[in-house]
C-alpha cells in the first residue's frame, strides 16, 4: 500500500505542478505587451519611446517615429536610452556611451520625414535611474 500512496502522491504532485506552470505561462500574456515610456505629438508626427515585455526582465528599448500610415524605427538598443526630445526640427535621442554589456542597433538614419535625428551619448550611466518606468498601451 505504501507504494501505492507513494505513486498517487507522485501523479497529483505532477498534475499540480503542470497545472501551475499553465497558470503562470498563461498569466504573463507579455508577448504582444507594449510599454511607453514617452510620446510625443507634434501636428502629423508621433514620436514613442517603448519597450516590450517579455518573460525576462531585458528588453530593448524602441524610438518609433509615426506620420499618417508609415512609420519607422529610428533606435532600438538595451539598458542606453536615456531620453528623447523633440525641438523645431530635430529628434534627440540621449543615451549613455555604449559599452559591451549594451545591446545597440541604430538605424543610421540622419533623419525622418524631414525631422533630423541627432544621437546624444553624453549621458552618464547613473541617469539610467532616471529612466520613465513604461506605461501598458
Amino acid at each position: 500500500m505504501d507504494i501505492l500512496e507513494r505513486n498517487l502522491k507522485n501523479k497529483l504532485m505532477l498534475k499540480l505542478f503542470v497545472l501551475y506552470s499553465i497558470i503562470v505561462i498563461s498569466s504573463c500574456n507579455t508577448l504582444d505587451s507594449k510599454f511607453i515610456r514617452k510620446e510625443i505629438k507634434k501636428e502629423d508626427l508621433k514620436i514613442v519611446w517603448f519597450y516590450k515585455s517579455y518573460i525576462s526582465n531585458v528588453s530593448r528599448d524602441i524610438v518609433l517615429v509615426e506620420k499618417g500610415e508609415l512609420q519607422y524605427e529610428i533606435f532600438s538598443a538595451t539598458m542606453l536610452i536615456l531620453n528623447v526630445t523633440l525641438e523645431n526640427d530635430t529628434i534627440f535621442i540621449k543615451t549613455i556611451k555604449p559599452s559591451r554589456m549594451h545591446a545597440l542597433e541604430s538605424k543610421n538614419l540622419d533623419s525622418v520625414f524631414g525631422y533630423k535625428v541627432i544621437l546624444d551619448s553624453t549621458g552618464m550611466p547613473e541617469e539610467l535611474n532616471l529612466i520613465p518606468d513604461g506605461i501598458k498601451e
